[in-house]
């Protein structure tokens, strides 16, 4: 399931965001997705240390999200669009879990 937001940018936020679209040729949306749950396994891991998530980012990086329009480098950045996705929601799922408990 999936939500509309209309969100306000700044103008530097707003042309960093169209760049890295421009360049990895993706939409916007999938740059905004992207990068927040990058910021949620980031923030989680750092937050609570005995987190691991499942993938390392800087491997992810340098293995297949690249700027290339070669079609198996595309597929490859989209895999692992979707290892992050999967490891964004079990971080959530970690800290929502996390919180419950302090209450």
């Amino acid at each position: 399931m999936s939500k509309k937001f209309q969100v306000v940018f700044p103008d530097w936020l707003a042309e960093y965001i169209e760049k890295t679209a421009e360049l990895y040729d993706i939409n916007l949306s999938e740059v905004i997705r992207m990068q927040i749950c990058i910021e949620i396994i980031t923030a989680v891991s750092k937050y609570y240390p005995e987190y691991k998530p499942g993938i390392d980012l800087p491997i992810l990086y340098k293995d297949g999200i690249k700027h290339s329009k070669d079609s198996s480098e595309r597929e490859q950045m989209f895999k692992n669009f979707s290892k992050i996705y999967f490891e964004a929601r079990k971080a959530v799922e970690y800290r929502m879990n996390k919180g419950k408990k302090r209450e």
